[in-house]
């Protein structure tokens, strides 16, 4: 066999099948003594290209090692492989000679990422050049910090320093306006406050009961505003004799033991009152009259003795004729006038006067809201009479002219009825209002007036209003007005009522 490459001057061209292996013989490889060189270097080869396939790194899956980058050839593994083996067995590690370390070598251009550091994936020599960059940064900060906790430092030194030097703070002395235990001049707070608490505290909340049975009491009020006034019981008609229309400070709900104590109070003034009246004799001709004051239970009770013909006699029953026996009457809450007839004596109780109109109202149009369109100058309501002991009531013309100077309750009362549709409200126009009130029967000086607005479905308007112990002078004429302006026209009605009246207290 000729060589192919003849031309390699200025070696002699010899067949490499010529030429044999004159070594011993390689068992591992096959190779015997006396095989053409050809054989000996196409078994080394084979050989060659086996032993680094071997070492070829990139054929080995090396992720259950958690590397940061894998290693370059195969000693760099064999050394990591063995720093792994000798961590296993606790065996201390030797440092870096050049070759691997725990988690192997990783060249400056290797891509790594440290997640706490915000950077994302980078080369090492980035991240040592930023890891750099982050602690300069954190020495300026630390000297910043170590400047701002000097100054706090000598503040803090200030401060103690100050704190140190505050005198003892020692409790002033206090004046009570009233004693306090047995303290009554200038005595310290602290002192005060203890006697406060154990000799007038302690003592009032053991007396008054606690909250809850002081709550318990308040709530036990029997009276409701809608009870009857017995002072007004047989001179007003309900509702206007009720105790919440007489007394409007009297609370219907109290809730505190100052609003049942003010109950109580009307309540007792009201009883007190019903059965305690001023007491006026009046002596006729040839009459005498004296008198005793004494006090009979809560009530004041003045006893009269009236004298006809020189001998004391007293009443058996109202307008009978008196005999002249000694005797001596009582009288309370009325007015008495003693005359003579014949040769007897009559004594006549009267109470004052009052008046009541009661009638079913009249048609009655709705006007326009408007500046013109007031109460008082609405036209007079005429009205039935019912009783008028003063004869001061003109039932033609519905005006009531005073009689005498003096104290008088004024009332007056009305109820209409629409029972239509959705009654007074208009859901058009809502807000629609009806007034009354008692003026004089001219001009627009008013006495009493009270107003109700619909704002709901309602079948009914009742309105009531009055004026308590009002100082009228004789001649004075009053008069009931109503003003209409719901924008419903009142169409008279049975059972609908309007009432007035009047009641001479004083």
């Amino acid at each position: 066999m000729k060589p192919l490459n003849l031309d390699n001057s200025p070696c002699t061209p010899t067949s490499s099948n010529c030429v044999i292996w004159q070594g011993p013989n390689i068992p591992c490889i096959k190779l015997c003594t006396g095989d053409s060189v050809s054989d000996v270097v196409f078994k080394l080869a084979t050989e060659l290209c086996t032993i680094m396939d071997t070492l070829n790194v990139t054929n080995y899956d090396l992720a259950c090692l958690n590397l940061p980058c894998p290693p370059e050839d195969f000693q760099v593994l064999i050394q990591v492989l063995i720093n792994r083996i000798c961590e296993l067995e606790n065996i201390p590690v030797p440092p870096p000679d050049g070759g691997g370390d725990l988690r192997g070598t990783c060249p400056t251009n290797c891509i790594i990422e440290i997640e706490c550091l915000n950077i994302g994936p980078d080369t090492l020599l980035n991240y040592v050049t930023a890891i750099g960059e982050r602690i300069c940064s954190i020495l300026d900060e630390i000297a910043l910090i170590q400047g701002s906790i000097s100054t706090i430092n000598t503040t803090l030194v200030s401060l103690q320093t100050q704190i140190n030097n505050i005198p003892v703070y020692t409790l002033p002395d206090v004046s009570p306006d009233c004693p306090i235990g047995v303290y009554v001049g200038p005595t310290p707070l602290d002192t005060l406050f203890e006697a406060f608490i154990n000799d007038v505290w302690c003592p009032i909340s053991t007396v008054f009961g606690t909250s809850v049975q002081l709550t318990s009491a308040v709530a036990s009020q029997c009276i409701t505003g809608g009870d009857v006034a017995l002072q007004y019981q047989y001179s007003l008609p309900s509702p206007l004799n009720q105790i919440q229309n007489q007394y409007p400070s009297f609370d219907s709900t109290p809730s505190t033991i100052a609003d049942a104590i003010s109950n109580i109070w009307i309540a007792l003034c009201d009883v007190r009152n019903a059965g305690h009246k001023e007491t006026v004799v009046q002596a006729g001709a040839n009459i005498t009259v004296t008198s005793a004051v004494a006090i009979v239970g809560n009530d004041e009770v003045t006893t009269y003795t009236i004298i006809g013909d020189s001998n004391p006699i007293e009443t058996k029953n109202e307008g009978v004729s008196l005999t002249t026996t000694t005797e001596s009457i009582d009288f309370v809450g009325d007015l008495v006038d003693a005359t003579v007839i014949g040769n007897n004596v009559t004594v006549t109780i009267n109470t004052f006067g009052g008046m009541l109109a009661q009638d079913q109202p009249a048609n009655l149009n709705s006007v326009a809201f408007g500046l013109g369109n007031v109460l008082c100058f609405q036209p007079v309501q005429v009205i039935a009479e019912v009783y008028d002991d003063d004869n001061a009531y003109n039932p033609l013309t519905g005006v009531w002219t005073c009689p005498t100077t003096g104290r008088y309750n004024l009332s007056c009362y009305v109820h209409y009825t629409k029972d239509s549709a959705d009654g007074w409200y208009d859901s058009l126009n809502p807000g629609g209002m009806f007034g009354v009130g008692i003026f004089t029967s001219t001009g627009c000086n008013f006495y009493c007036a009270n107003w109700m607005t619909v704002m709901g479905i309602q079948k009914h308007i009742d309105i009531s209003s009055q004026a308590i112990g009002i100082q009228i002078t004789a001649g004075t004429q009053l008069s009931v007005k109503v003003l209409n302006q719901t924008g419903f026209n009142y169409t008279s009605t049975t059972g609908d009522g309007i009432r007035f009246s009047v009641e001479r207290i004083k």
